[in-house]
């Protein structure tokens, strides 16, 4: 394998390595993305580079503790209007129900929503989408989100009016 230098001789590369300039530095990622890729977006949220086995293994199979998650104020000011428009048209029951029963696949579901974002936020709001299929994706969201439809939003309120149903 050869390259052409600058000076028209065809220099051979010695071993099976890339020449150093082209070779990804184990040490630094976002230097590699820097000098590749000039004002590359992602380079600044690259974690580092772990130095040994150990840290590579560390924190590999770790899980979030159990119970709900608790949001982050951006998580929950998405979820809020969600929520108020469930218990508004009054199918907290059918929307715990179906939580609960597809809690087991809220990763799936949130993966879902990934695929599904180009569409969706053509209608809706991207940052609100995105937010909340990232939340959707953590282990207890799906339980924090049915204890807070359960909650009563406000204690004082009085009861949402009975909804005009037809007579059989």
């Amino acid at each position: 394998m050869g390259r052409q230098a600058p000076d028209g001789q065809r220099q051979q590369y010695r071993g099976t390595r890339a020449p150093a300039a082209t070779r990804f530095p184990a040490d630094s990622p976002a230097r590699f993305l820097r000098r590749i890729i000039p004002g590359h977006p992602a380079r600044a949220t690259l974690a580092p580079v772990p130095r040994n086995l150990r840290d590579t293994l560390r924190h590999a199979f770790a899980i979030e503790p159990p119970g709900p998650a608790e949001p982050t104020p951006e998580e929950r000011a998405a979820l809020e209007p969600l929520l108020a428009e469930v218990r508004r048209r009054g199918l907290v029951a059918p929307a715990a129900l179906f939580l609960e029963s597809s809690a087991p696949l809220n990763a799936v579901g949130a993966q879902a929503l990934h695929f599904l974002q180009p569409i969706a936020t053509a209608v809706l709001d991207p940052l609100r989408y995105a937010t909340l299929s990232r939340y959707l994706e953590r282990r207890g969201s799906v339980e924090w989100i049915v204890g807070e439809l359960r909650r009563d939003p406000s204690p004082g309120a009085p009861p949402p009016p009975p909804r005009n149903l037809p007579r059989a």
